[in-house]
């Protein structure tokens, strides 16, 4: 199966009053190794958009500068699914990634970007619903991220929540070819 995601971002405790909720894009492929589980492979990109805090802002850059967050992923797992009528799917997946985390700092016309890679983990759940028998479906998702940020200063995770770790729900629509 190869699709694609389009959706948000849902933060939570000092994600959200940092970044408020963001945008999503994905771009998966799913091999089945059997009737009912294969692996996946997903590359994505979660957008948490400007800081929302001028005060972490200023801590981290020395500058009264707004900062851009960004999360690229690569990710790869398990994947279940079963028929639950005749035009309705359910899947659910686990994964671990590689996850690159940006900062986008503005100076003038210019851009400085930190960017740190990641570990991380993920697992989540998708409705899929047949609109024809060619296989095109159209796929409703959410997707748990979390990611190991450490304690580097320089991470702007770490930099604005102060926690080690983070994690971000991925609420999507897509299109998915069912290929077999």
């Amino acid at each position: 199966m190869l699709g694609a995601r389009l959706g948000g971002i849902i933060t939570t405790g000092e994600l959200n009053d940092s970044f408020g909720h963001g945008s999503e894009l994905e771009i998966h492929f799913t091999e089945g190794l059997g009737s009912w589980y294969g692996v996946e492979f997903s590359l994505s990109m979660h957008n948490l958009g400007r800081s929302l805090d001028r005060e972490k802002d200023i801590d981290y850059t020395g500058l009264d500068r707004s900062v851009k967050a960004g999360v690229y992923s690569v990710t790869a797992g398990m994947t279940t699914f079963t028929k639950i009528s005749r035009r309705i799917s359910f899947g659910a997946e686990a994964g671990i990634g590689l996850y690159t985390v940006t900062a986008t700092i503005p100076s003038g016309i210019w851009e400085g970007r930190i960017t740190r890679n990641e570990f991380g983990f993920n697992g989540g759940v998708d409705i899929y619903y047949a609109l024809n028998d060619r296989g095109l479906s159209i796929d409703v998702g959410a997707k748990y991220h979390y990611l190991l940020s450490g304690r580097d200063p320089l991470q702007v995770l770490y930099a604005y929540t102060g926690e080690e770790g983070c994690g971000f729900t991925q609420v999507t629509l897509g299109i998915i070819l069912f290929t077999n």
